[in-house]
């Protein structure tokens, strides 16, 4: 048994989505069964799933619910055929499809009719019976099998005809000879018919005397050439000699010889072209720089640093790792970088002074701009050197490609401890968070608020357990701000990919109002963007 979910509303207004499984999860993350690029659903929103054959919705703590029919489920909710189903901004219609109950009605109802054909093919047919009445039907036939009068008396004329004829010989005084008699194999002399009236039909007819003359002769030509065969001659083939390919090439047109000469120019040129390539490639070899410290400065932020196709003049091959030294004063550190090639959670490792401090997110295909990280105090040693590193857990012993750039650590000075201040900042923040959905602002807003109010406790040791309960909410709004940039950047190169410049446009101007902070790389990547749509088309 299978279902089908019919979008009914929004631009996909009518779009239907049929599944044949066991239970389908919704949610907007990429890991989902059905995945909904929308900022009111959650990554795991709800479960459609099959028990006791019918199927069931449970909501997965999503932060809007889900509601089947007007109501907000609590637990698992029984599905019917016709129910509506709404997930965010998002509804659905729920419809049980029977098509697998028509399709085994259908093969039933073919398999009924070929085997209807099968035994029409294979029924027996009586042989007897079928000529028995093609004899019936025809002229004169008879029901017990017998041949027609007219048949058997035409079978007999031959007979009849050789007896008159013999009858005939008789009263002729010429005795009957059978017909191998009459018409011998070989070449026989008038002296050996056996009898006088054989020797008359011989003698009286010239033309079969002159056919017995000609086969004597090829008997005795047959029996000379047996005795003396004729010597076999030799059969010499005459080679026609090759011409030089001097004198061939002189001889062909002029027109046909620059097609040639220039096909044989092209051919050598591209395995000339072909031969160096592959020299060229088996003699580079890259330095790695995964024990080389870099200091952190404004030039080696751009650079790039990693395992992949990196120019020697755009950054440095690091199979490993790559580490950076900085100074630190004793305020709270912030690191910011981009990342890119980084398939699974744990794949980038990020150290502190050789203390793990926190992974790169995952990021597949394209750079990740702007991923930002609070650096632990306890991890930094102030007022010296300090050093940080990316280590890719998969190398070695492989070789999975990874990569960073614009790597920056800003550092504020840490006010004094003060409990009461980051509770405030705390509550703010949440204000902001809930509202981003009216004014998209409140969302990065919310991000800069939890980043205070855990400054203000940063000072603290033991942490209290409201430091916790911040980094928790933080990390949240930062996901939350990072989904959506990630889909709308999609959405965007899509319409630009289908020369809607127009929608690109639009899309990535609603996606500013998400980052009002100018010195967000997000934002100057947008902002490139629409510079570049700005172009004449």
């Amino acid at each position: 048994m299978s279902f089908t979910l019919i979008m009914n509303d929004g631009q996909n207004a009518g779009k239907s989505l049929s599944y044949d499984k066991g239970e389908v999860r919704i949610g907007r993350l990429r890991e989902n069964d059905l995945v909904l690029y929308s900022t009111g659903v959650s990554r795991h929103h709800c479960t459609i799933f099959q028990r006791g054959g019918k199927y069931q919705i449970e909501d997965a703590g999503s932060s809007n619910g889900t509601i089947v029919n007007g109501k907000r489920i609590e637990g698992p909710a029984s599905l019917n055929d016709g129910d509506a189903i709404i997930v965010g901004p998002v509804s659905f219609v729920f419809k049980l499809d029977s098509s697998g109950q028509m399709a085994s009605h259908h093969e039933a109802l073919e398999h009924q009719n070929s085997a209807g054909v099968s035994e029409a093919k294979t029924q027996a047919v009586d042989g007897a019976a079928v000529r028995r009445m093609l004899r019936q039907s025809a002229p004169g036939g008879s029901a017990d099998g017998s041949a027609p009068a007219a048949a058997q008396g035409s079978a007999e004329q031959p007979r009849r005809r050789r007896v008159t004829g013999q009858r005939h010989a008789a009263a002729n005084g010429e005795s009957a000879a059978p017909a191998a008699e009459a018409a011998p194999a070989g070449p026989v002399s008038m002296a050996e018919e056996g009898s006088a009236s054989s020797a008359k039909r011989v003698t009286g007819d010239p033309a079969r005397r002159a056919r017995l003359a000609e086969a004597k002769k090829k008997a005795e030509e047959a029996k000379l050439s047996e005795q003396n065969p004729e010597p076999i001659k030799e059969i010499t083939a005459k080679v026609k000699p090759r011409k030089p390919f001097g004198v061939w090439w002189k001889e062909q047109p002029k027109n046909k010889k620059i097609i040639m000469a220039s096909g044989a120019g092209i051919g050598l040129l591209v395995i000339v072209l072909l031969i160096l390539k592959t020299l060229s490639g088996s003699t580079i070899v890259q330095t790695d720089y995964s024990d080389k410290v870099f200091p952190l400065n404004a030039t080696n932020s751009r650079k790039i640093y990693g395992l992949g196709n990196i120019k020697p003049e755009r950054g440095y091959y690091c199979a490993d790792k790559v580490s950076f030294s900085f100074d630190y004063a004793g305020g709270m550190a912030v690191l910011r970088y981009s990342v890119s090639s980084i398939e699974a959670p744990n794949e980038l490792a990020i150290y502190v002074n050789n203390k793990l401090a926190g992974y790169a997110p995952i990021a597949p295909s394209r750079w990740m701009p702007d991923v930002r990280m609070r650096l632990p105090a306890s991890m930094l040693n102030p007022h010296a050197k300090n050093v940080i590193t990316f280590d890719s857990t998969r190398n070695p012993p492989e070789k999975d490609k990874w990569g960073i750039r614009q790597i920056t650590i800003t550092e504020k000075p840490l006010p004094d401890a003060d409990p009461d201040r980051a509770m405030q900042l705390f509550s703010l923040a949440q204000e902001a968070y809930k509202s981003y959905l009216v004014d998209p602002a409140n969302l990065s807003v919310s991000i800069g608020h939890y980043g205070d109010a855990l400054m203000f406790l940063e000072r603290l040791d033991p942490k209290p357990p409201l430091y916790g309960q911040i980094e928790v909410a933080m990390k949240e709004a930062e996901a939350a701000l990072q989904d959506i940039y990630d889909t709308k950047m999609f959405q965007a190169f899509k319409a630009q990919k289908n020369r809607n410049f127009e929608e690109a446009r639009e899309i990535l101007n609603d996606l500013m109002r998400y980052l009002p902070n100018t010195e967000d790389e997000r934002r100057q990547e947008i902002q490139n963007r629409l510079k570049y749509l700005g172009q004449d088309r």
